[in-house]
């Protein structure tokens, strides 16, 4: 059985004026659960106190550490032979998709993922809690056991703070290392794991395989419904 840890990276409106304009999704696979464990407890075991921001001991979080101590977990990730994968979504060329349903988009990119991971038979999947509401993660879970189920994959799908799950709190650097490198062109964290990793860069030619067998509603149903005919122009955004 896959153990597959999910975490994001960026922010799901198309508001570019203020949000970012890439948005991450990050898969870490394990072949078992307990390897996750290992290396949370190696990495925290190795980091001295006056390297952490937090308090010694607490859960390791990517955005709220210092460099050295994304470079330690980033390369005790990869001295696991452990493989990831990243979906990136870029905003400026999926401009037409402004309308989309939030959560419809955010659950394409997942299964997206997911499926990059080429997983047969059956897996478990924790994701990072995104979204507070009891329902909305549970519709989350749902959707994505149909569309994997659709693929030959028996999911076993939970959401997670990702505090309580060490699977998360490493998948989580993989995100960070990810969106540094396609937001701010900063490489130095994502070449630690780069031997282990794919990216999938979602463009608006090669839509998420969700969206591309028809699962949701087409950019013209969109702007009629809405009464418009042009999708917002990010020109002056993107000089």
């Amino acid at each position: 059985m896959k153990y597959l840890y999910i975490d994001e990276s960026g922010d799901t409106s198309f508001n570019l004026e203020i949000t970012p304009r890439f948005f991450v999704v990050s898969v870490l696979v394990f072949g078992e659960e307990k390897t996750a464990d290992r290396i949370v407890k190696k990495a925290l075991t190795s980091i001295k106190k006056q390297d952490r921001i937090r308090r010694n001991g607490a859960p390791l979080h990517a955005h709220r550490e210092k460099k050295i101590v994304r470079t330690r977990v980033l390369k005790r990730i990869a001295a696991s032979n452990a493989k990831t994968f990243s979906v990136v979504f870029d905003k400026y060329k999926n401009a037409e998709l402004v309308l989309m349903n939030e959560l419809e988009f955010y659950i394409s990119l997942l299964a997206e993922a997911i499926l990059a991971t080429k997983t047969k038979g059956e897996c478990q999947i924790f994701l990072s809690r995104r979204y507070t509401k009891k329902a909305t993660n549970t519709t989350i879970e749902n959707k994505l056991t149909e569309i994997l189920s659709e693929n030959n994959i028996k999911s076993t799908i939970l959401t997670k703070m990702h505090n309580r799950i060490s699977g998360l709190q490493l998948v989580d650097f993989v995100a960070y290392a990810t969106y540094a490198k396609s937001e701010h062109q900063n490489h130095e964290l994502y070449q630690i794991i780069a031997e282990n990793d794919k990216t999938l860069v979602a463009f608006a030619e090669r839509r998420p395989a969700s969206m591309r067998q028809g699962n949701y509603l087409s950019y013209e149903h969109y702007t009629k419904s809405a009464g418009r005919n042009q999708v917002p122009n990010y020109e002056r955004k993107k000089k």
